[in-house]
């Protein structure tokens, strides 16, 4: 690999750093000619289809959830219920799950408006 480190110069740390690299790298090179062996590079399958039925089951679950917040409303005053879906929307932020996140966003501003509307 490569490394590309960006300074106005070299520190003592960075220097070490460089040195340990290098000697590491002629102890491999001298075994590597000692022993004929010629490095290549690896190659490896993708693991995404790996993950692909986990990730099916992922989206499905999160159907459910997020079916079963929007169901909340009959039970939850809008007070509540706005309550709820910002909490939620917030979580499924900080998971990552954005489309998730601005779908509840959207409820949100739509029982705003509601409630705006009831004052």
């Amino acid at each position: 690999g490569k490394v590309i480190m960006y300074a106005d110069r070299v520190t003592p740390a960075m220097q070490r750093a460089i040195d340990e690299t290098n000697r590491r790298r002629k102890i491999q090179m001298e075994y590597n000619e000692k022993y004929g062996i010629k490095p290549k590079s690896i190659v490896k399958p993708i693991m995404e289809d790996i993950f692909a039925p986990f990730r099916d089951k992922e989206e499905e679950m999160y159907k459910l959830y997020e079916d079963s917040i929007f169901q909340l409303k009959e039970s939850l005053s809008l007070e509540e219920y706005a309550a709820l879906l910002e909490e939620e929307m917030y979580k499924a932020a900080s998971e990552l799950r954005y489309e998730d996140a601005a779908k509840i966003r959207d409820e949100l501003f739509r029982i705003k408006e509601q409630l705006k509307g009831n004052s």
